[in-house]
């Protein structure tokens, strides 16, 4: 199944997708440089810093930075942007090291991690 616009959690869980616990969703963000994709045909990297702090950049030019937090009850993962980038709270599937984040309150999907590598990389997309 390719995970595009229009693809919800539930589709994605169907199709063998697995479902993400707020323990390895810890293990996928926190300390973590990841690459990956979002609706529009957009690319970015980014880095979630242990301290709550996250940066990144995309495929035209725009960076930013903000916070994150993740509530591991429920397995959700919340980013606020500085400056005018979208605010979230995503759950998240995965399956052979790609990582797919979905609304929270929708169901429909927002991003992926395409890749990810530890510790603070260089943000070029």
């Amino acid at each position: 199944m390719k995970i595009r616009t229009g693809t919800n959690i539930e589709q994605a869980i169907s199709a063998g997708w697995h479902p993400v616990t707020g323990e390895e969703l810890q293990k996928i963000v926190v300390g973590n440089t990841a690459w990956g994709d979002y609706p529009g045909g957009f690319r970015f990297v980014s880095y979630c810093d242990p301290d709550g702090t996250c940066i990144g950049t995309n495929n035209v030019g725009s960076d930013n930075g903000g916070n994150w937090k993740i509530d591991k009850e429920a397995a959700t993962l919340s980013i606020s942007w500085d400056r005018g980038w979208l605010a979230t709270t995503t759950r998240a599937v995965s399956r052979d090291g790609v990582v797919h984040f979905f609304d929270h309150d929708t169901g429909n999907w927002r991003t992926s991690f395409t890749r990810t590598e530890p510790g603070r990389q260089a943000l070029v997309v």
